[in-house]
């Protein structure tokens, strides 16, 4: 009920949520834990009731779907995204 009244869309601020906890996890783990996705999941559901309780959610499993190697490109913009020689 607190979710519904209080936070605004909560179905994306939860997807958000999920997210930031995925990132901030991933970021402190050594390599070869990352590829334990039960483990993973766990710790990532740890986290976020922490957080969702606030909301008045009760979170009852988290699944990681996907798992894999990406290359991360970044753009130097001026702050637009807009790229300029």
């Amino acid at each position: 009920r607190k979710a519904m009244l209080e936070v605004q869309d909560y179905d994306r601020s939860l997807e958000a949520l999920s997210l930031g906890v995925l990132l901030a996890t991933v970021s402190t783990l050594p390599e070869d834990e990352l590829y334990s996705i039960e483990q993973l999941g766990e710790t990532v559901l740890k986290k976020m009731r922490e957080e969702a309780a606030g909301w008045g959610l009760k979170l009852q499993k988290v699944y990681i779907t996907d798992l894999g190697r990406t290359r991360n490109l970044r753009l130097l913009t001026n702050g637009s995204g807009v790229l300029t020689e």
